[in-house]
């Protein structure tokens, strides 16, 4: 089990329980048992892409966050709102966003 695959184990845990979802009622949602996300939430077993997007939907959250292991649940949460609300804009006003993104950063 490698450290990284701990992490995102643990993020997913935390995850469920602030869903209120068991070990079993994450695993009926996703269509496995309660077993494999144990795996899963102890880094016995590498979360998987196509897992990673069906957490994605019942978690409120763009799955690719789910898979780095060096984001808090706060800061995914964050991210995963900016990327909501920057799909909705049209692209010149994405392109305006980040460009101050940038300017912000080079400060």
């Amino acid at each position: 089990m490698s450290v990284e695959q701990r992490k995102i184990g643990e993020r997913i845990r935390e995850l469920r329980k602030r869903k209120e979802l068991s070990q079993e009622d994450l695993g009926s949602l996703l269509g496995c048992g309660k077993v494999y996300i144990h795996y899963i939430e102890t880094g016995k077993r590498k979360l998987k892409r196509e897992m990673a997007e069906k957490l994605g939907v019942i978690f409120n959250l763009h799955p690719t966050l789910l898979l780095d292991p060096d984001l808090s649940v706060e800061r995914i949460y964050l991210i995963s709102q900016v990327l909501s609300q920057l799909d909705q804009l049209p692209d010149h006003r994405v392109e305006t966003i980040i460009s101050l993104l940038e300017d912000l950063a080079s400060k």
